[in-house]
């Protein structure tokens, strides 16, 4: 799958993104995703499946992919000390998780991949599940 690189958020630009998600979710779908509450994770899920459903292609939705993964990010933030950086490249540039979007990492050091968890949800066949992973995430030490 190629992903439109184009669209990716930088530091700067990061916030605005989730905040895009925000305003999608409000005109789309009239849910208020303001709280940036780890719930509403549960919702970011229901419309990526939907997409998928629907045969969207990454190259239709990308811009979103970015947003989805930013908002999460966020809402990590939002729940534990966090900041965002840009990691280094890795060996496998096939690697949806491996990419070096934009991530987050905890002051304990975990690392958070949101960005490259949007673009994987949306090249597999099992539904997306946002909300499982940021649990998961937490609970991992």
């Amino acid at each position: 799958m190629a992903i439109p690189l184009h669209f990716q958020p930088s530091i700067e630009t990061v916030r605005d993104y989730a905040g895009d998600t925000v305003r999608i979710m409000k005109a789309q779908y009239n849910v208020d995703m303001t709280s940036y509450d780890p719930s509403r994770l549960a919702l970011v899920d229901q419309v990526m499946n939907e997409w998928k459903a629907g045969g969207a292609d990454v190259h239709q939705v990308g811009k979103s992919m970015y947003a989805f993964g930013a908002y999460a990010g966020e809402v990590l933030r939002n729940t534990e000390p966090a900041r965002w950086f840009k990691p280094e490249p890795s060996g496998d540039p096939d690697s949806f998780y491996d990419y070096p979007f934009l991530a987050v990492k905890l002051l304990d050091g975990r690392v958070w991949r949101p960005i490259n968890l949007a673009f994987s949800f949306m090249g597999e066949k099992e539904p997306a599940n946002f909300h499982e992973a940021f649990e998961v995430f937490l609970k991992s030490h």
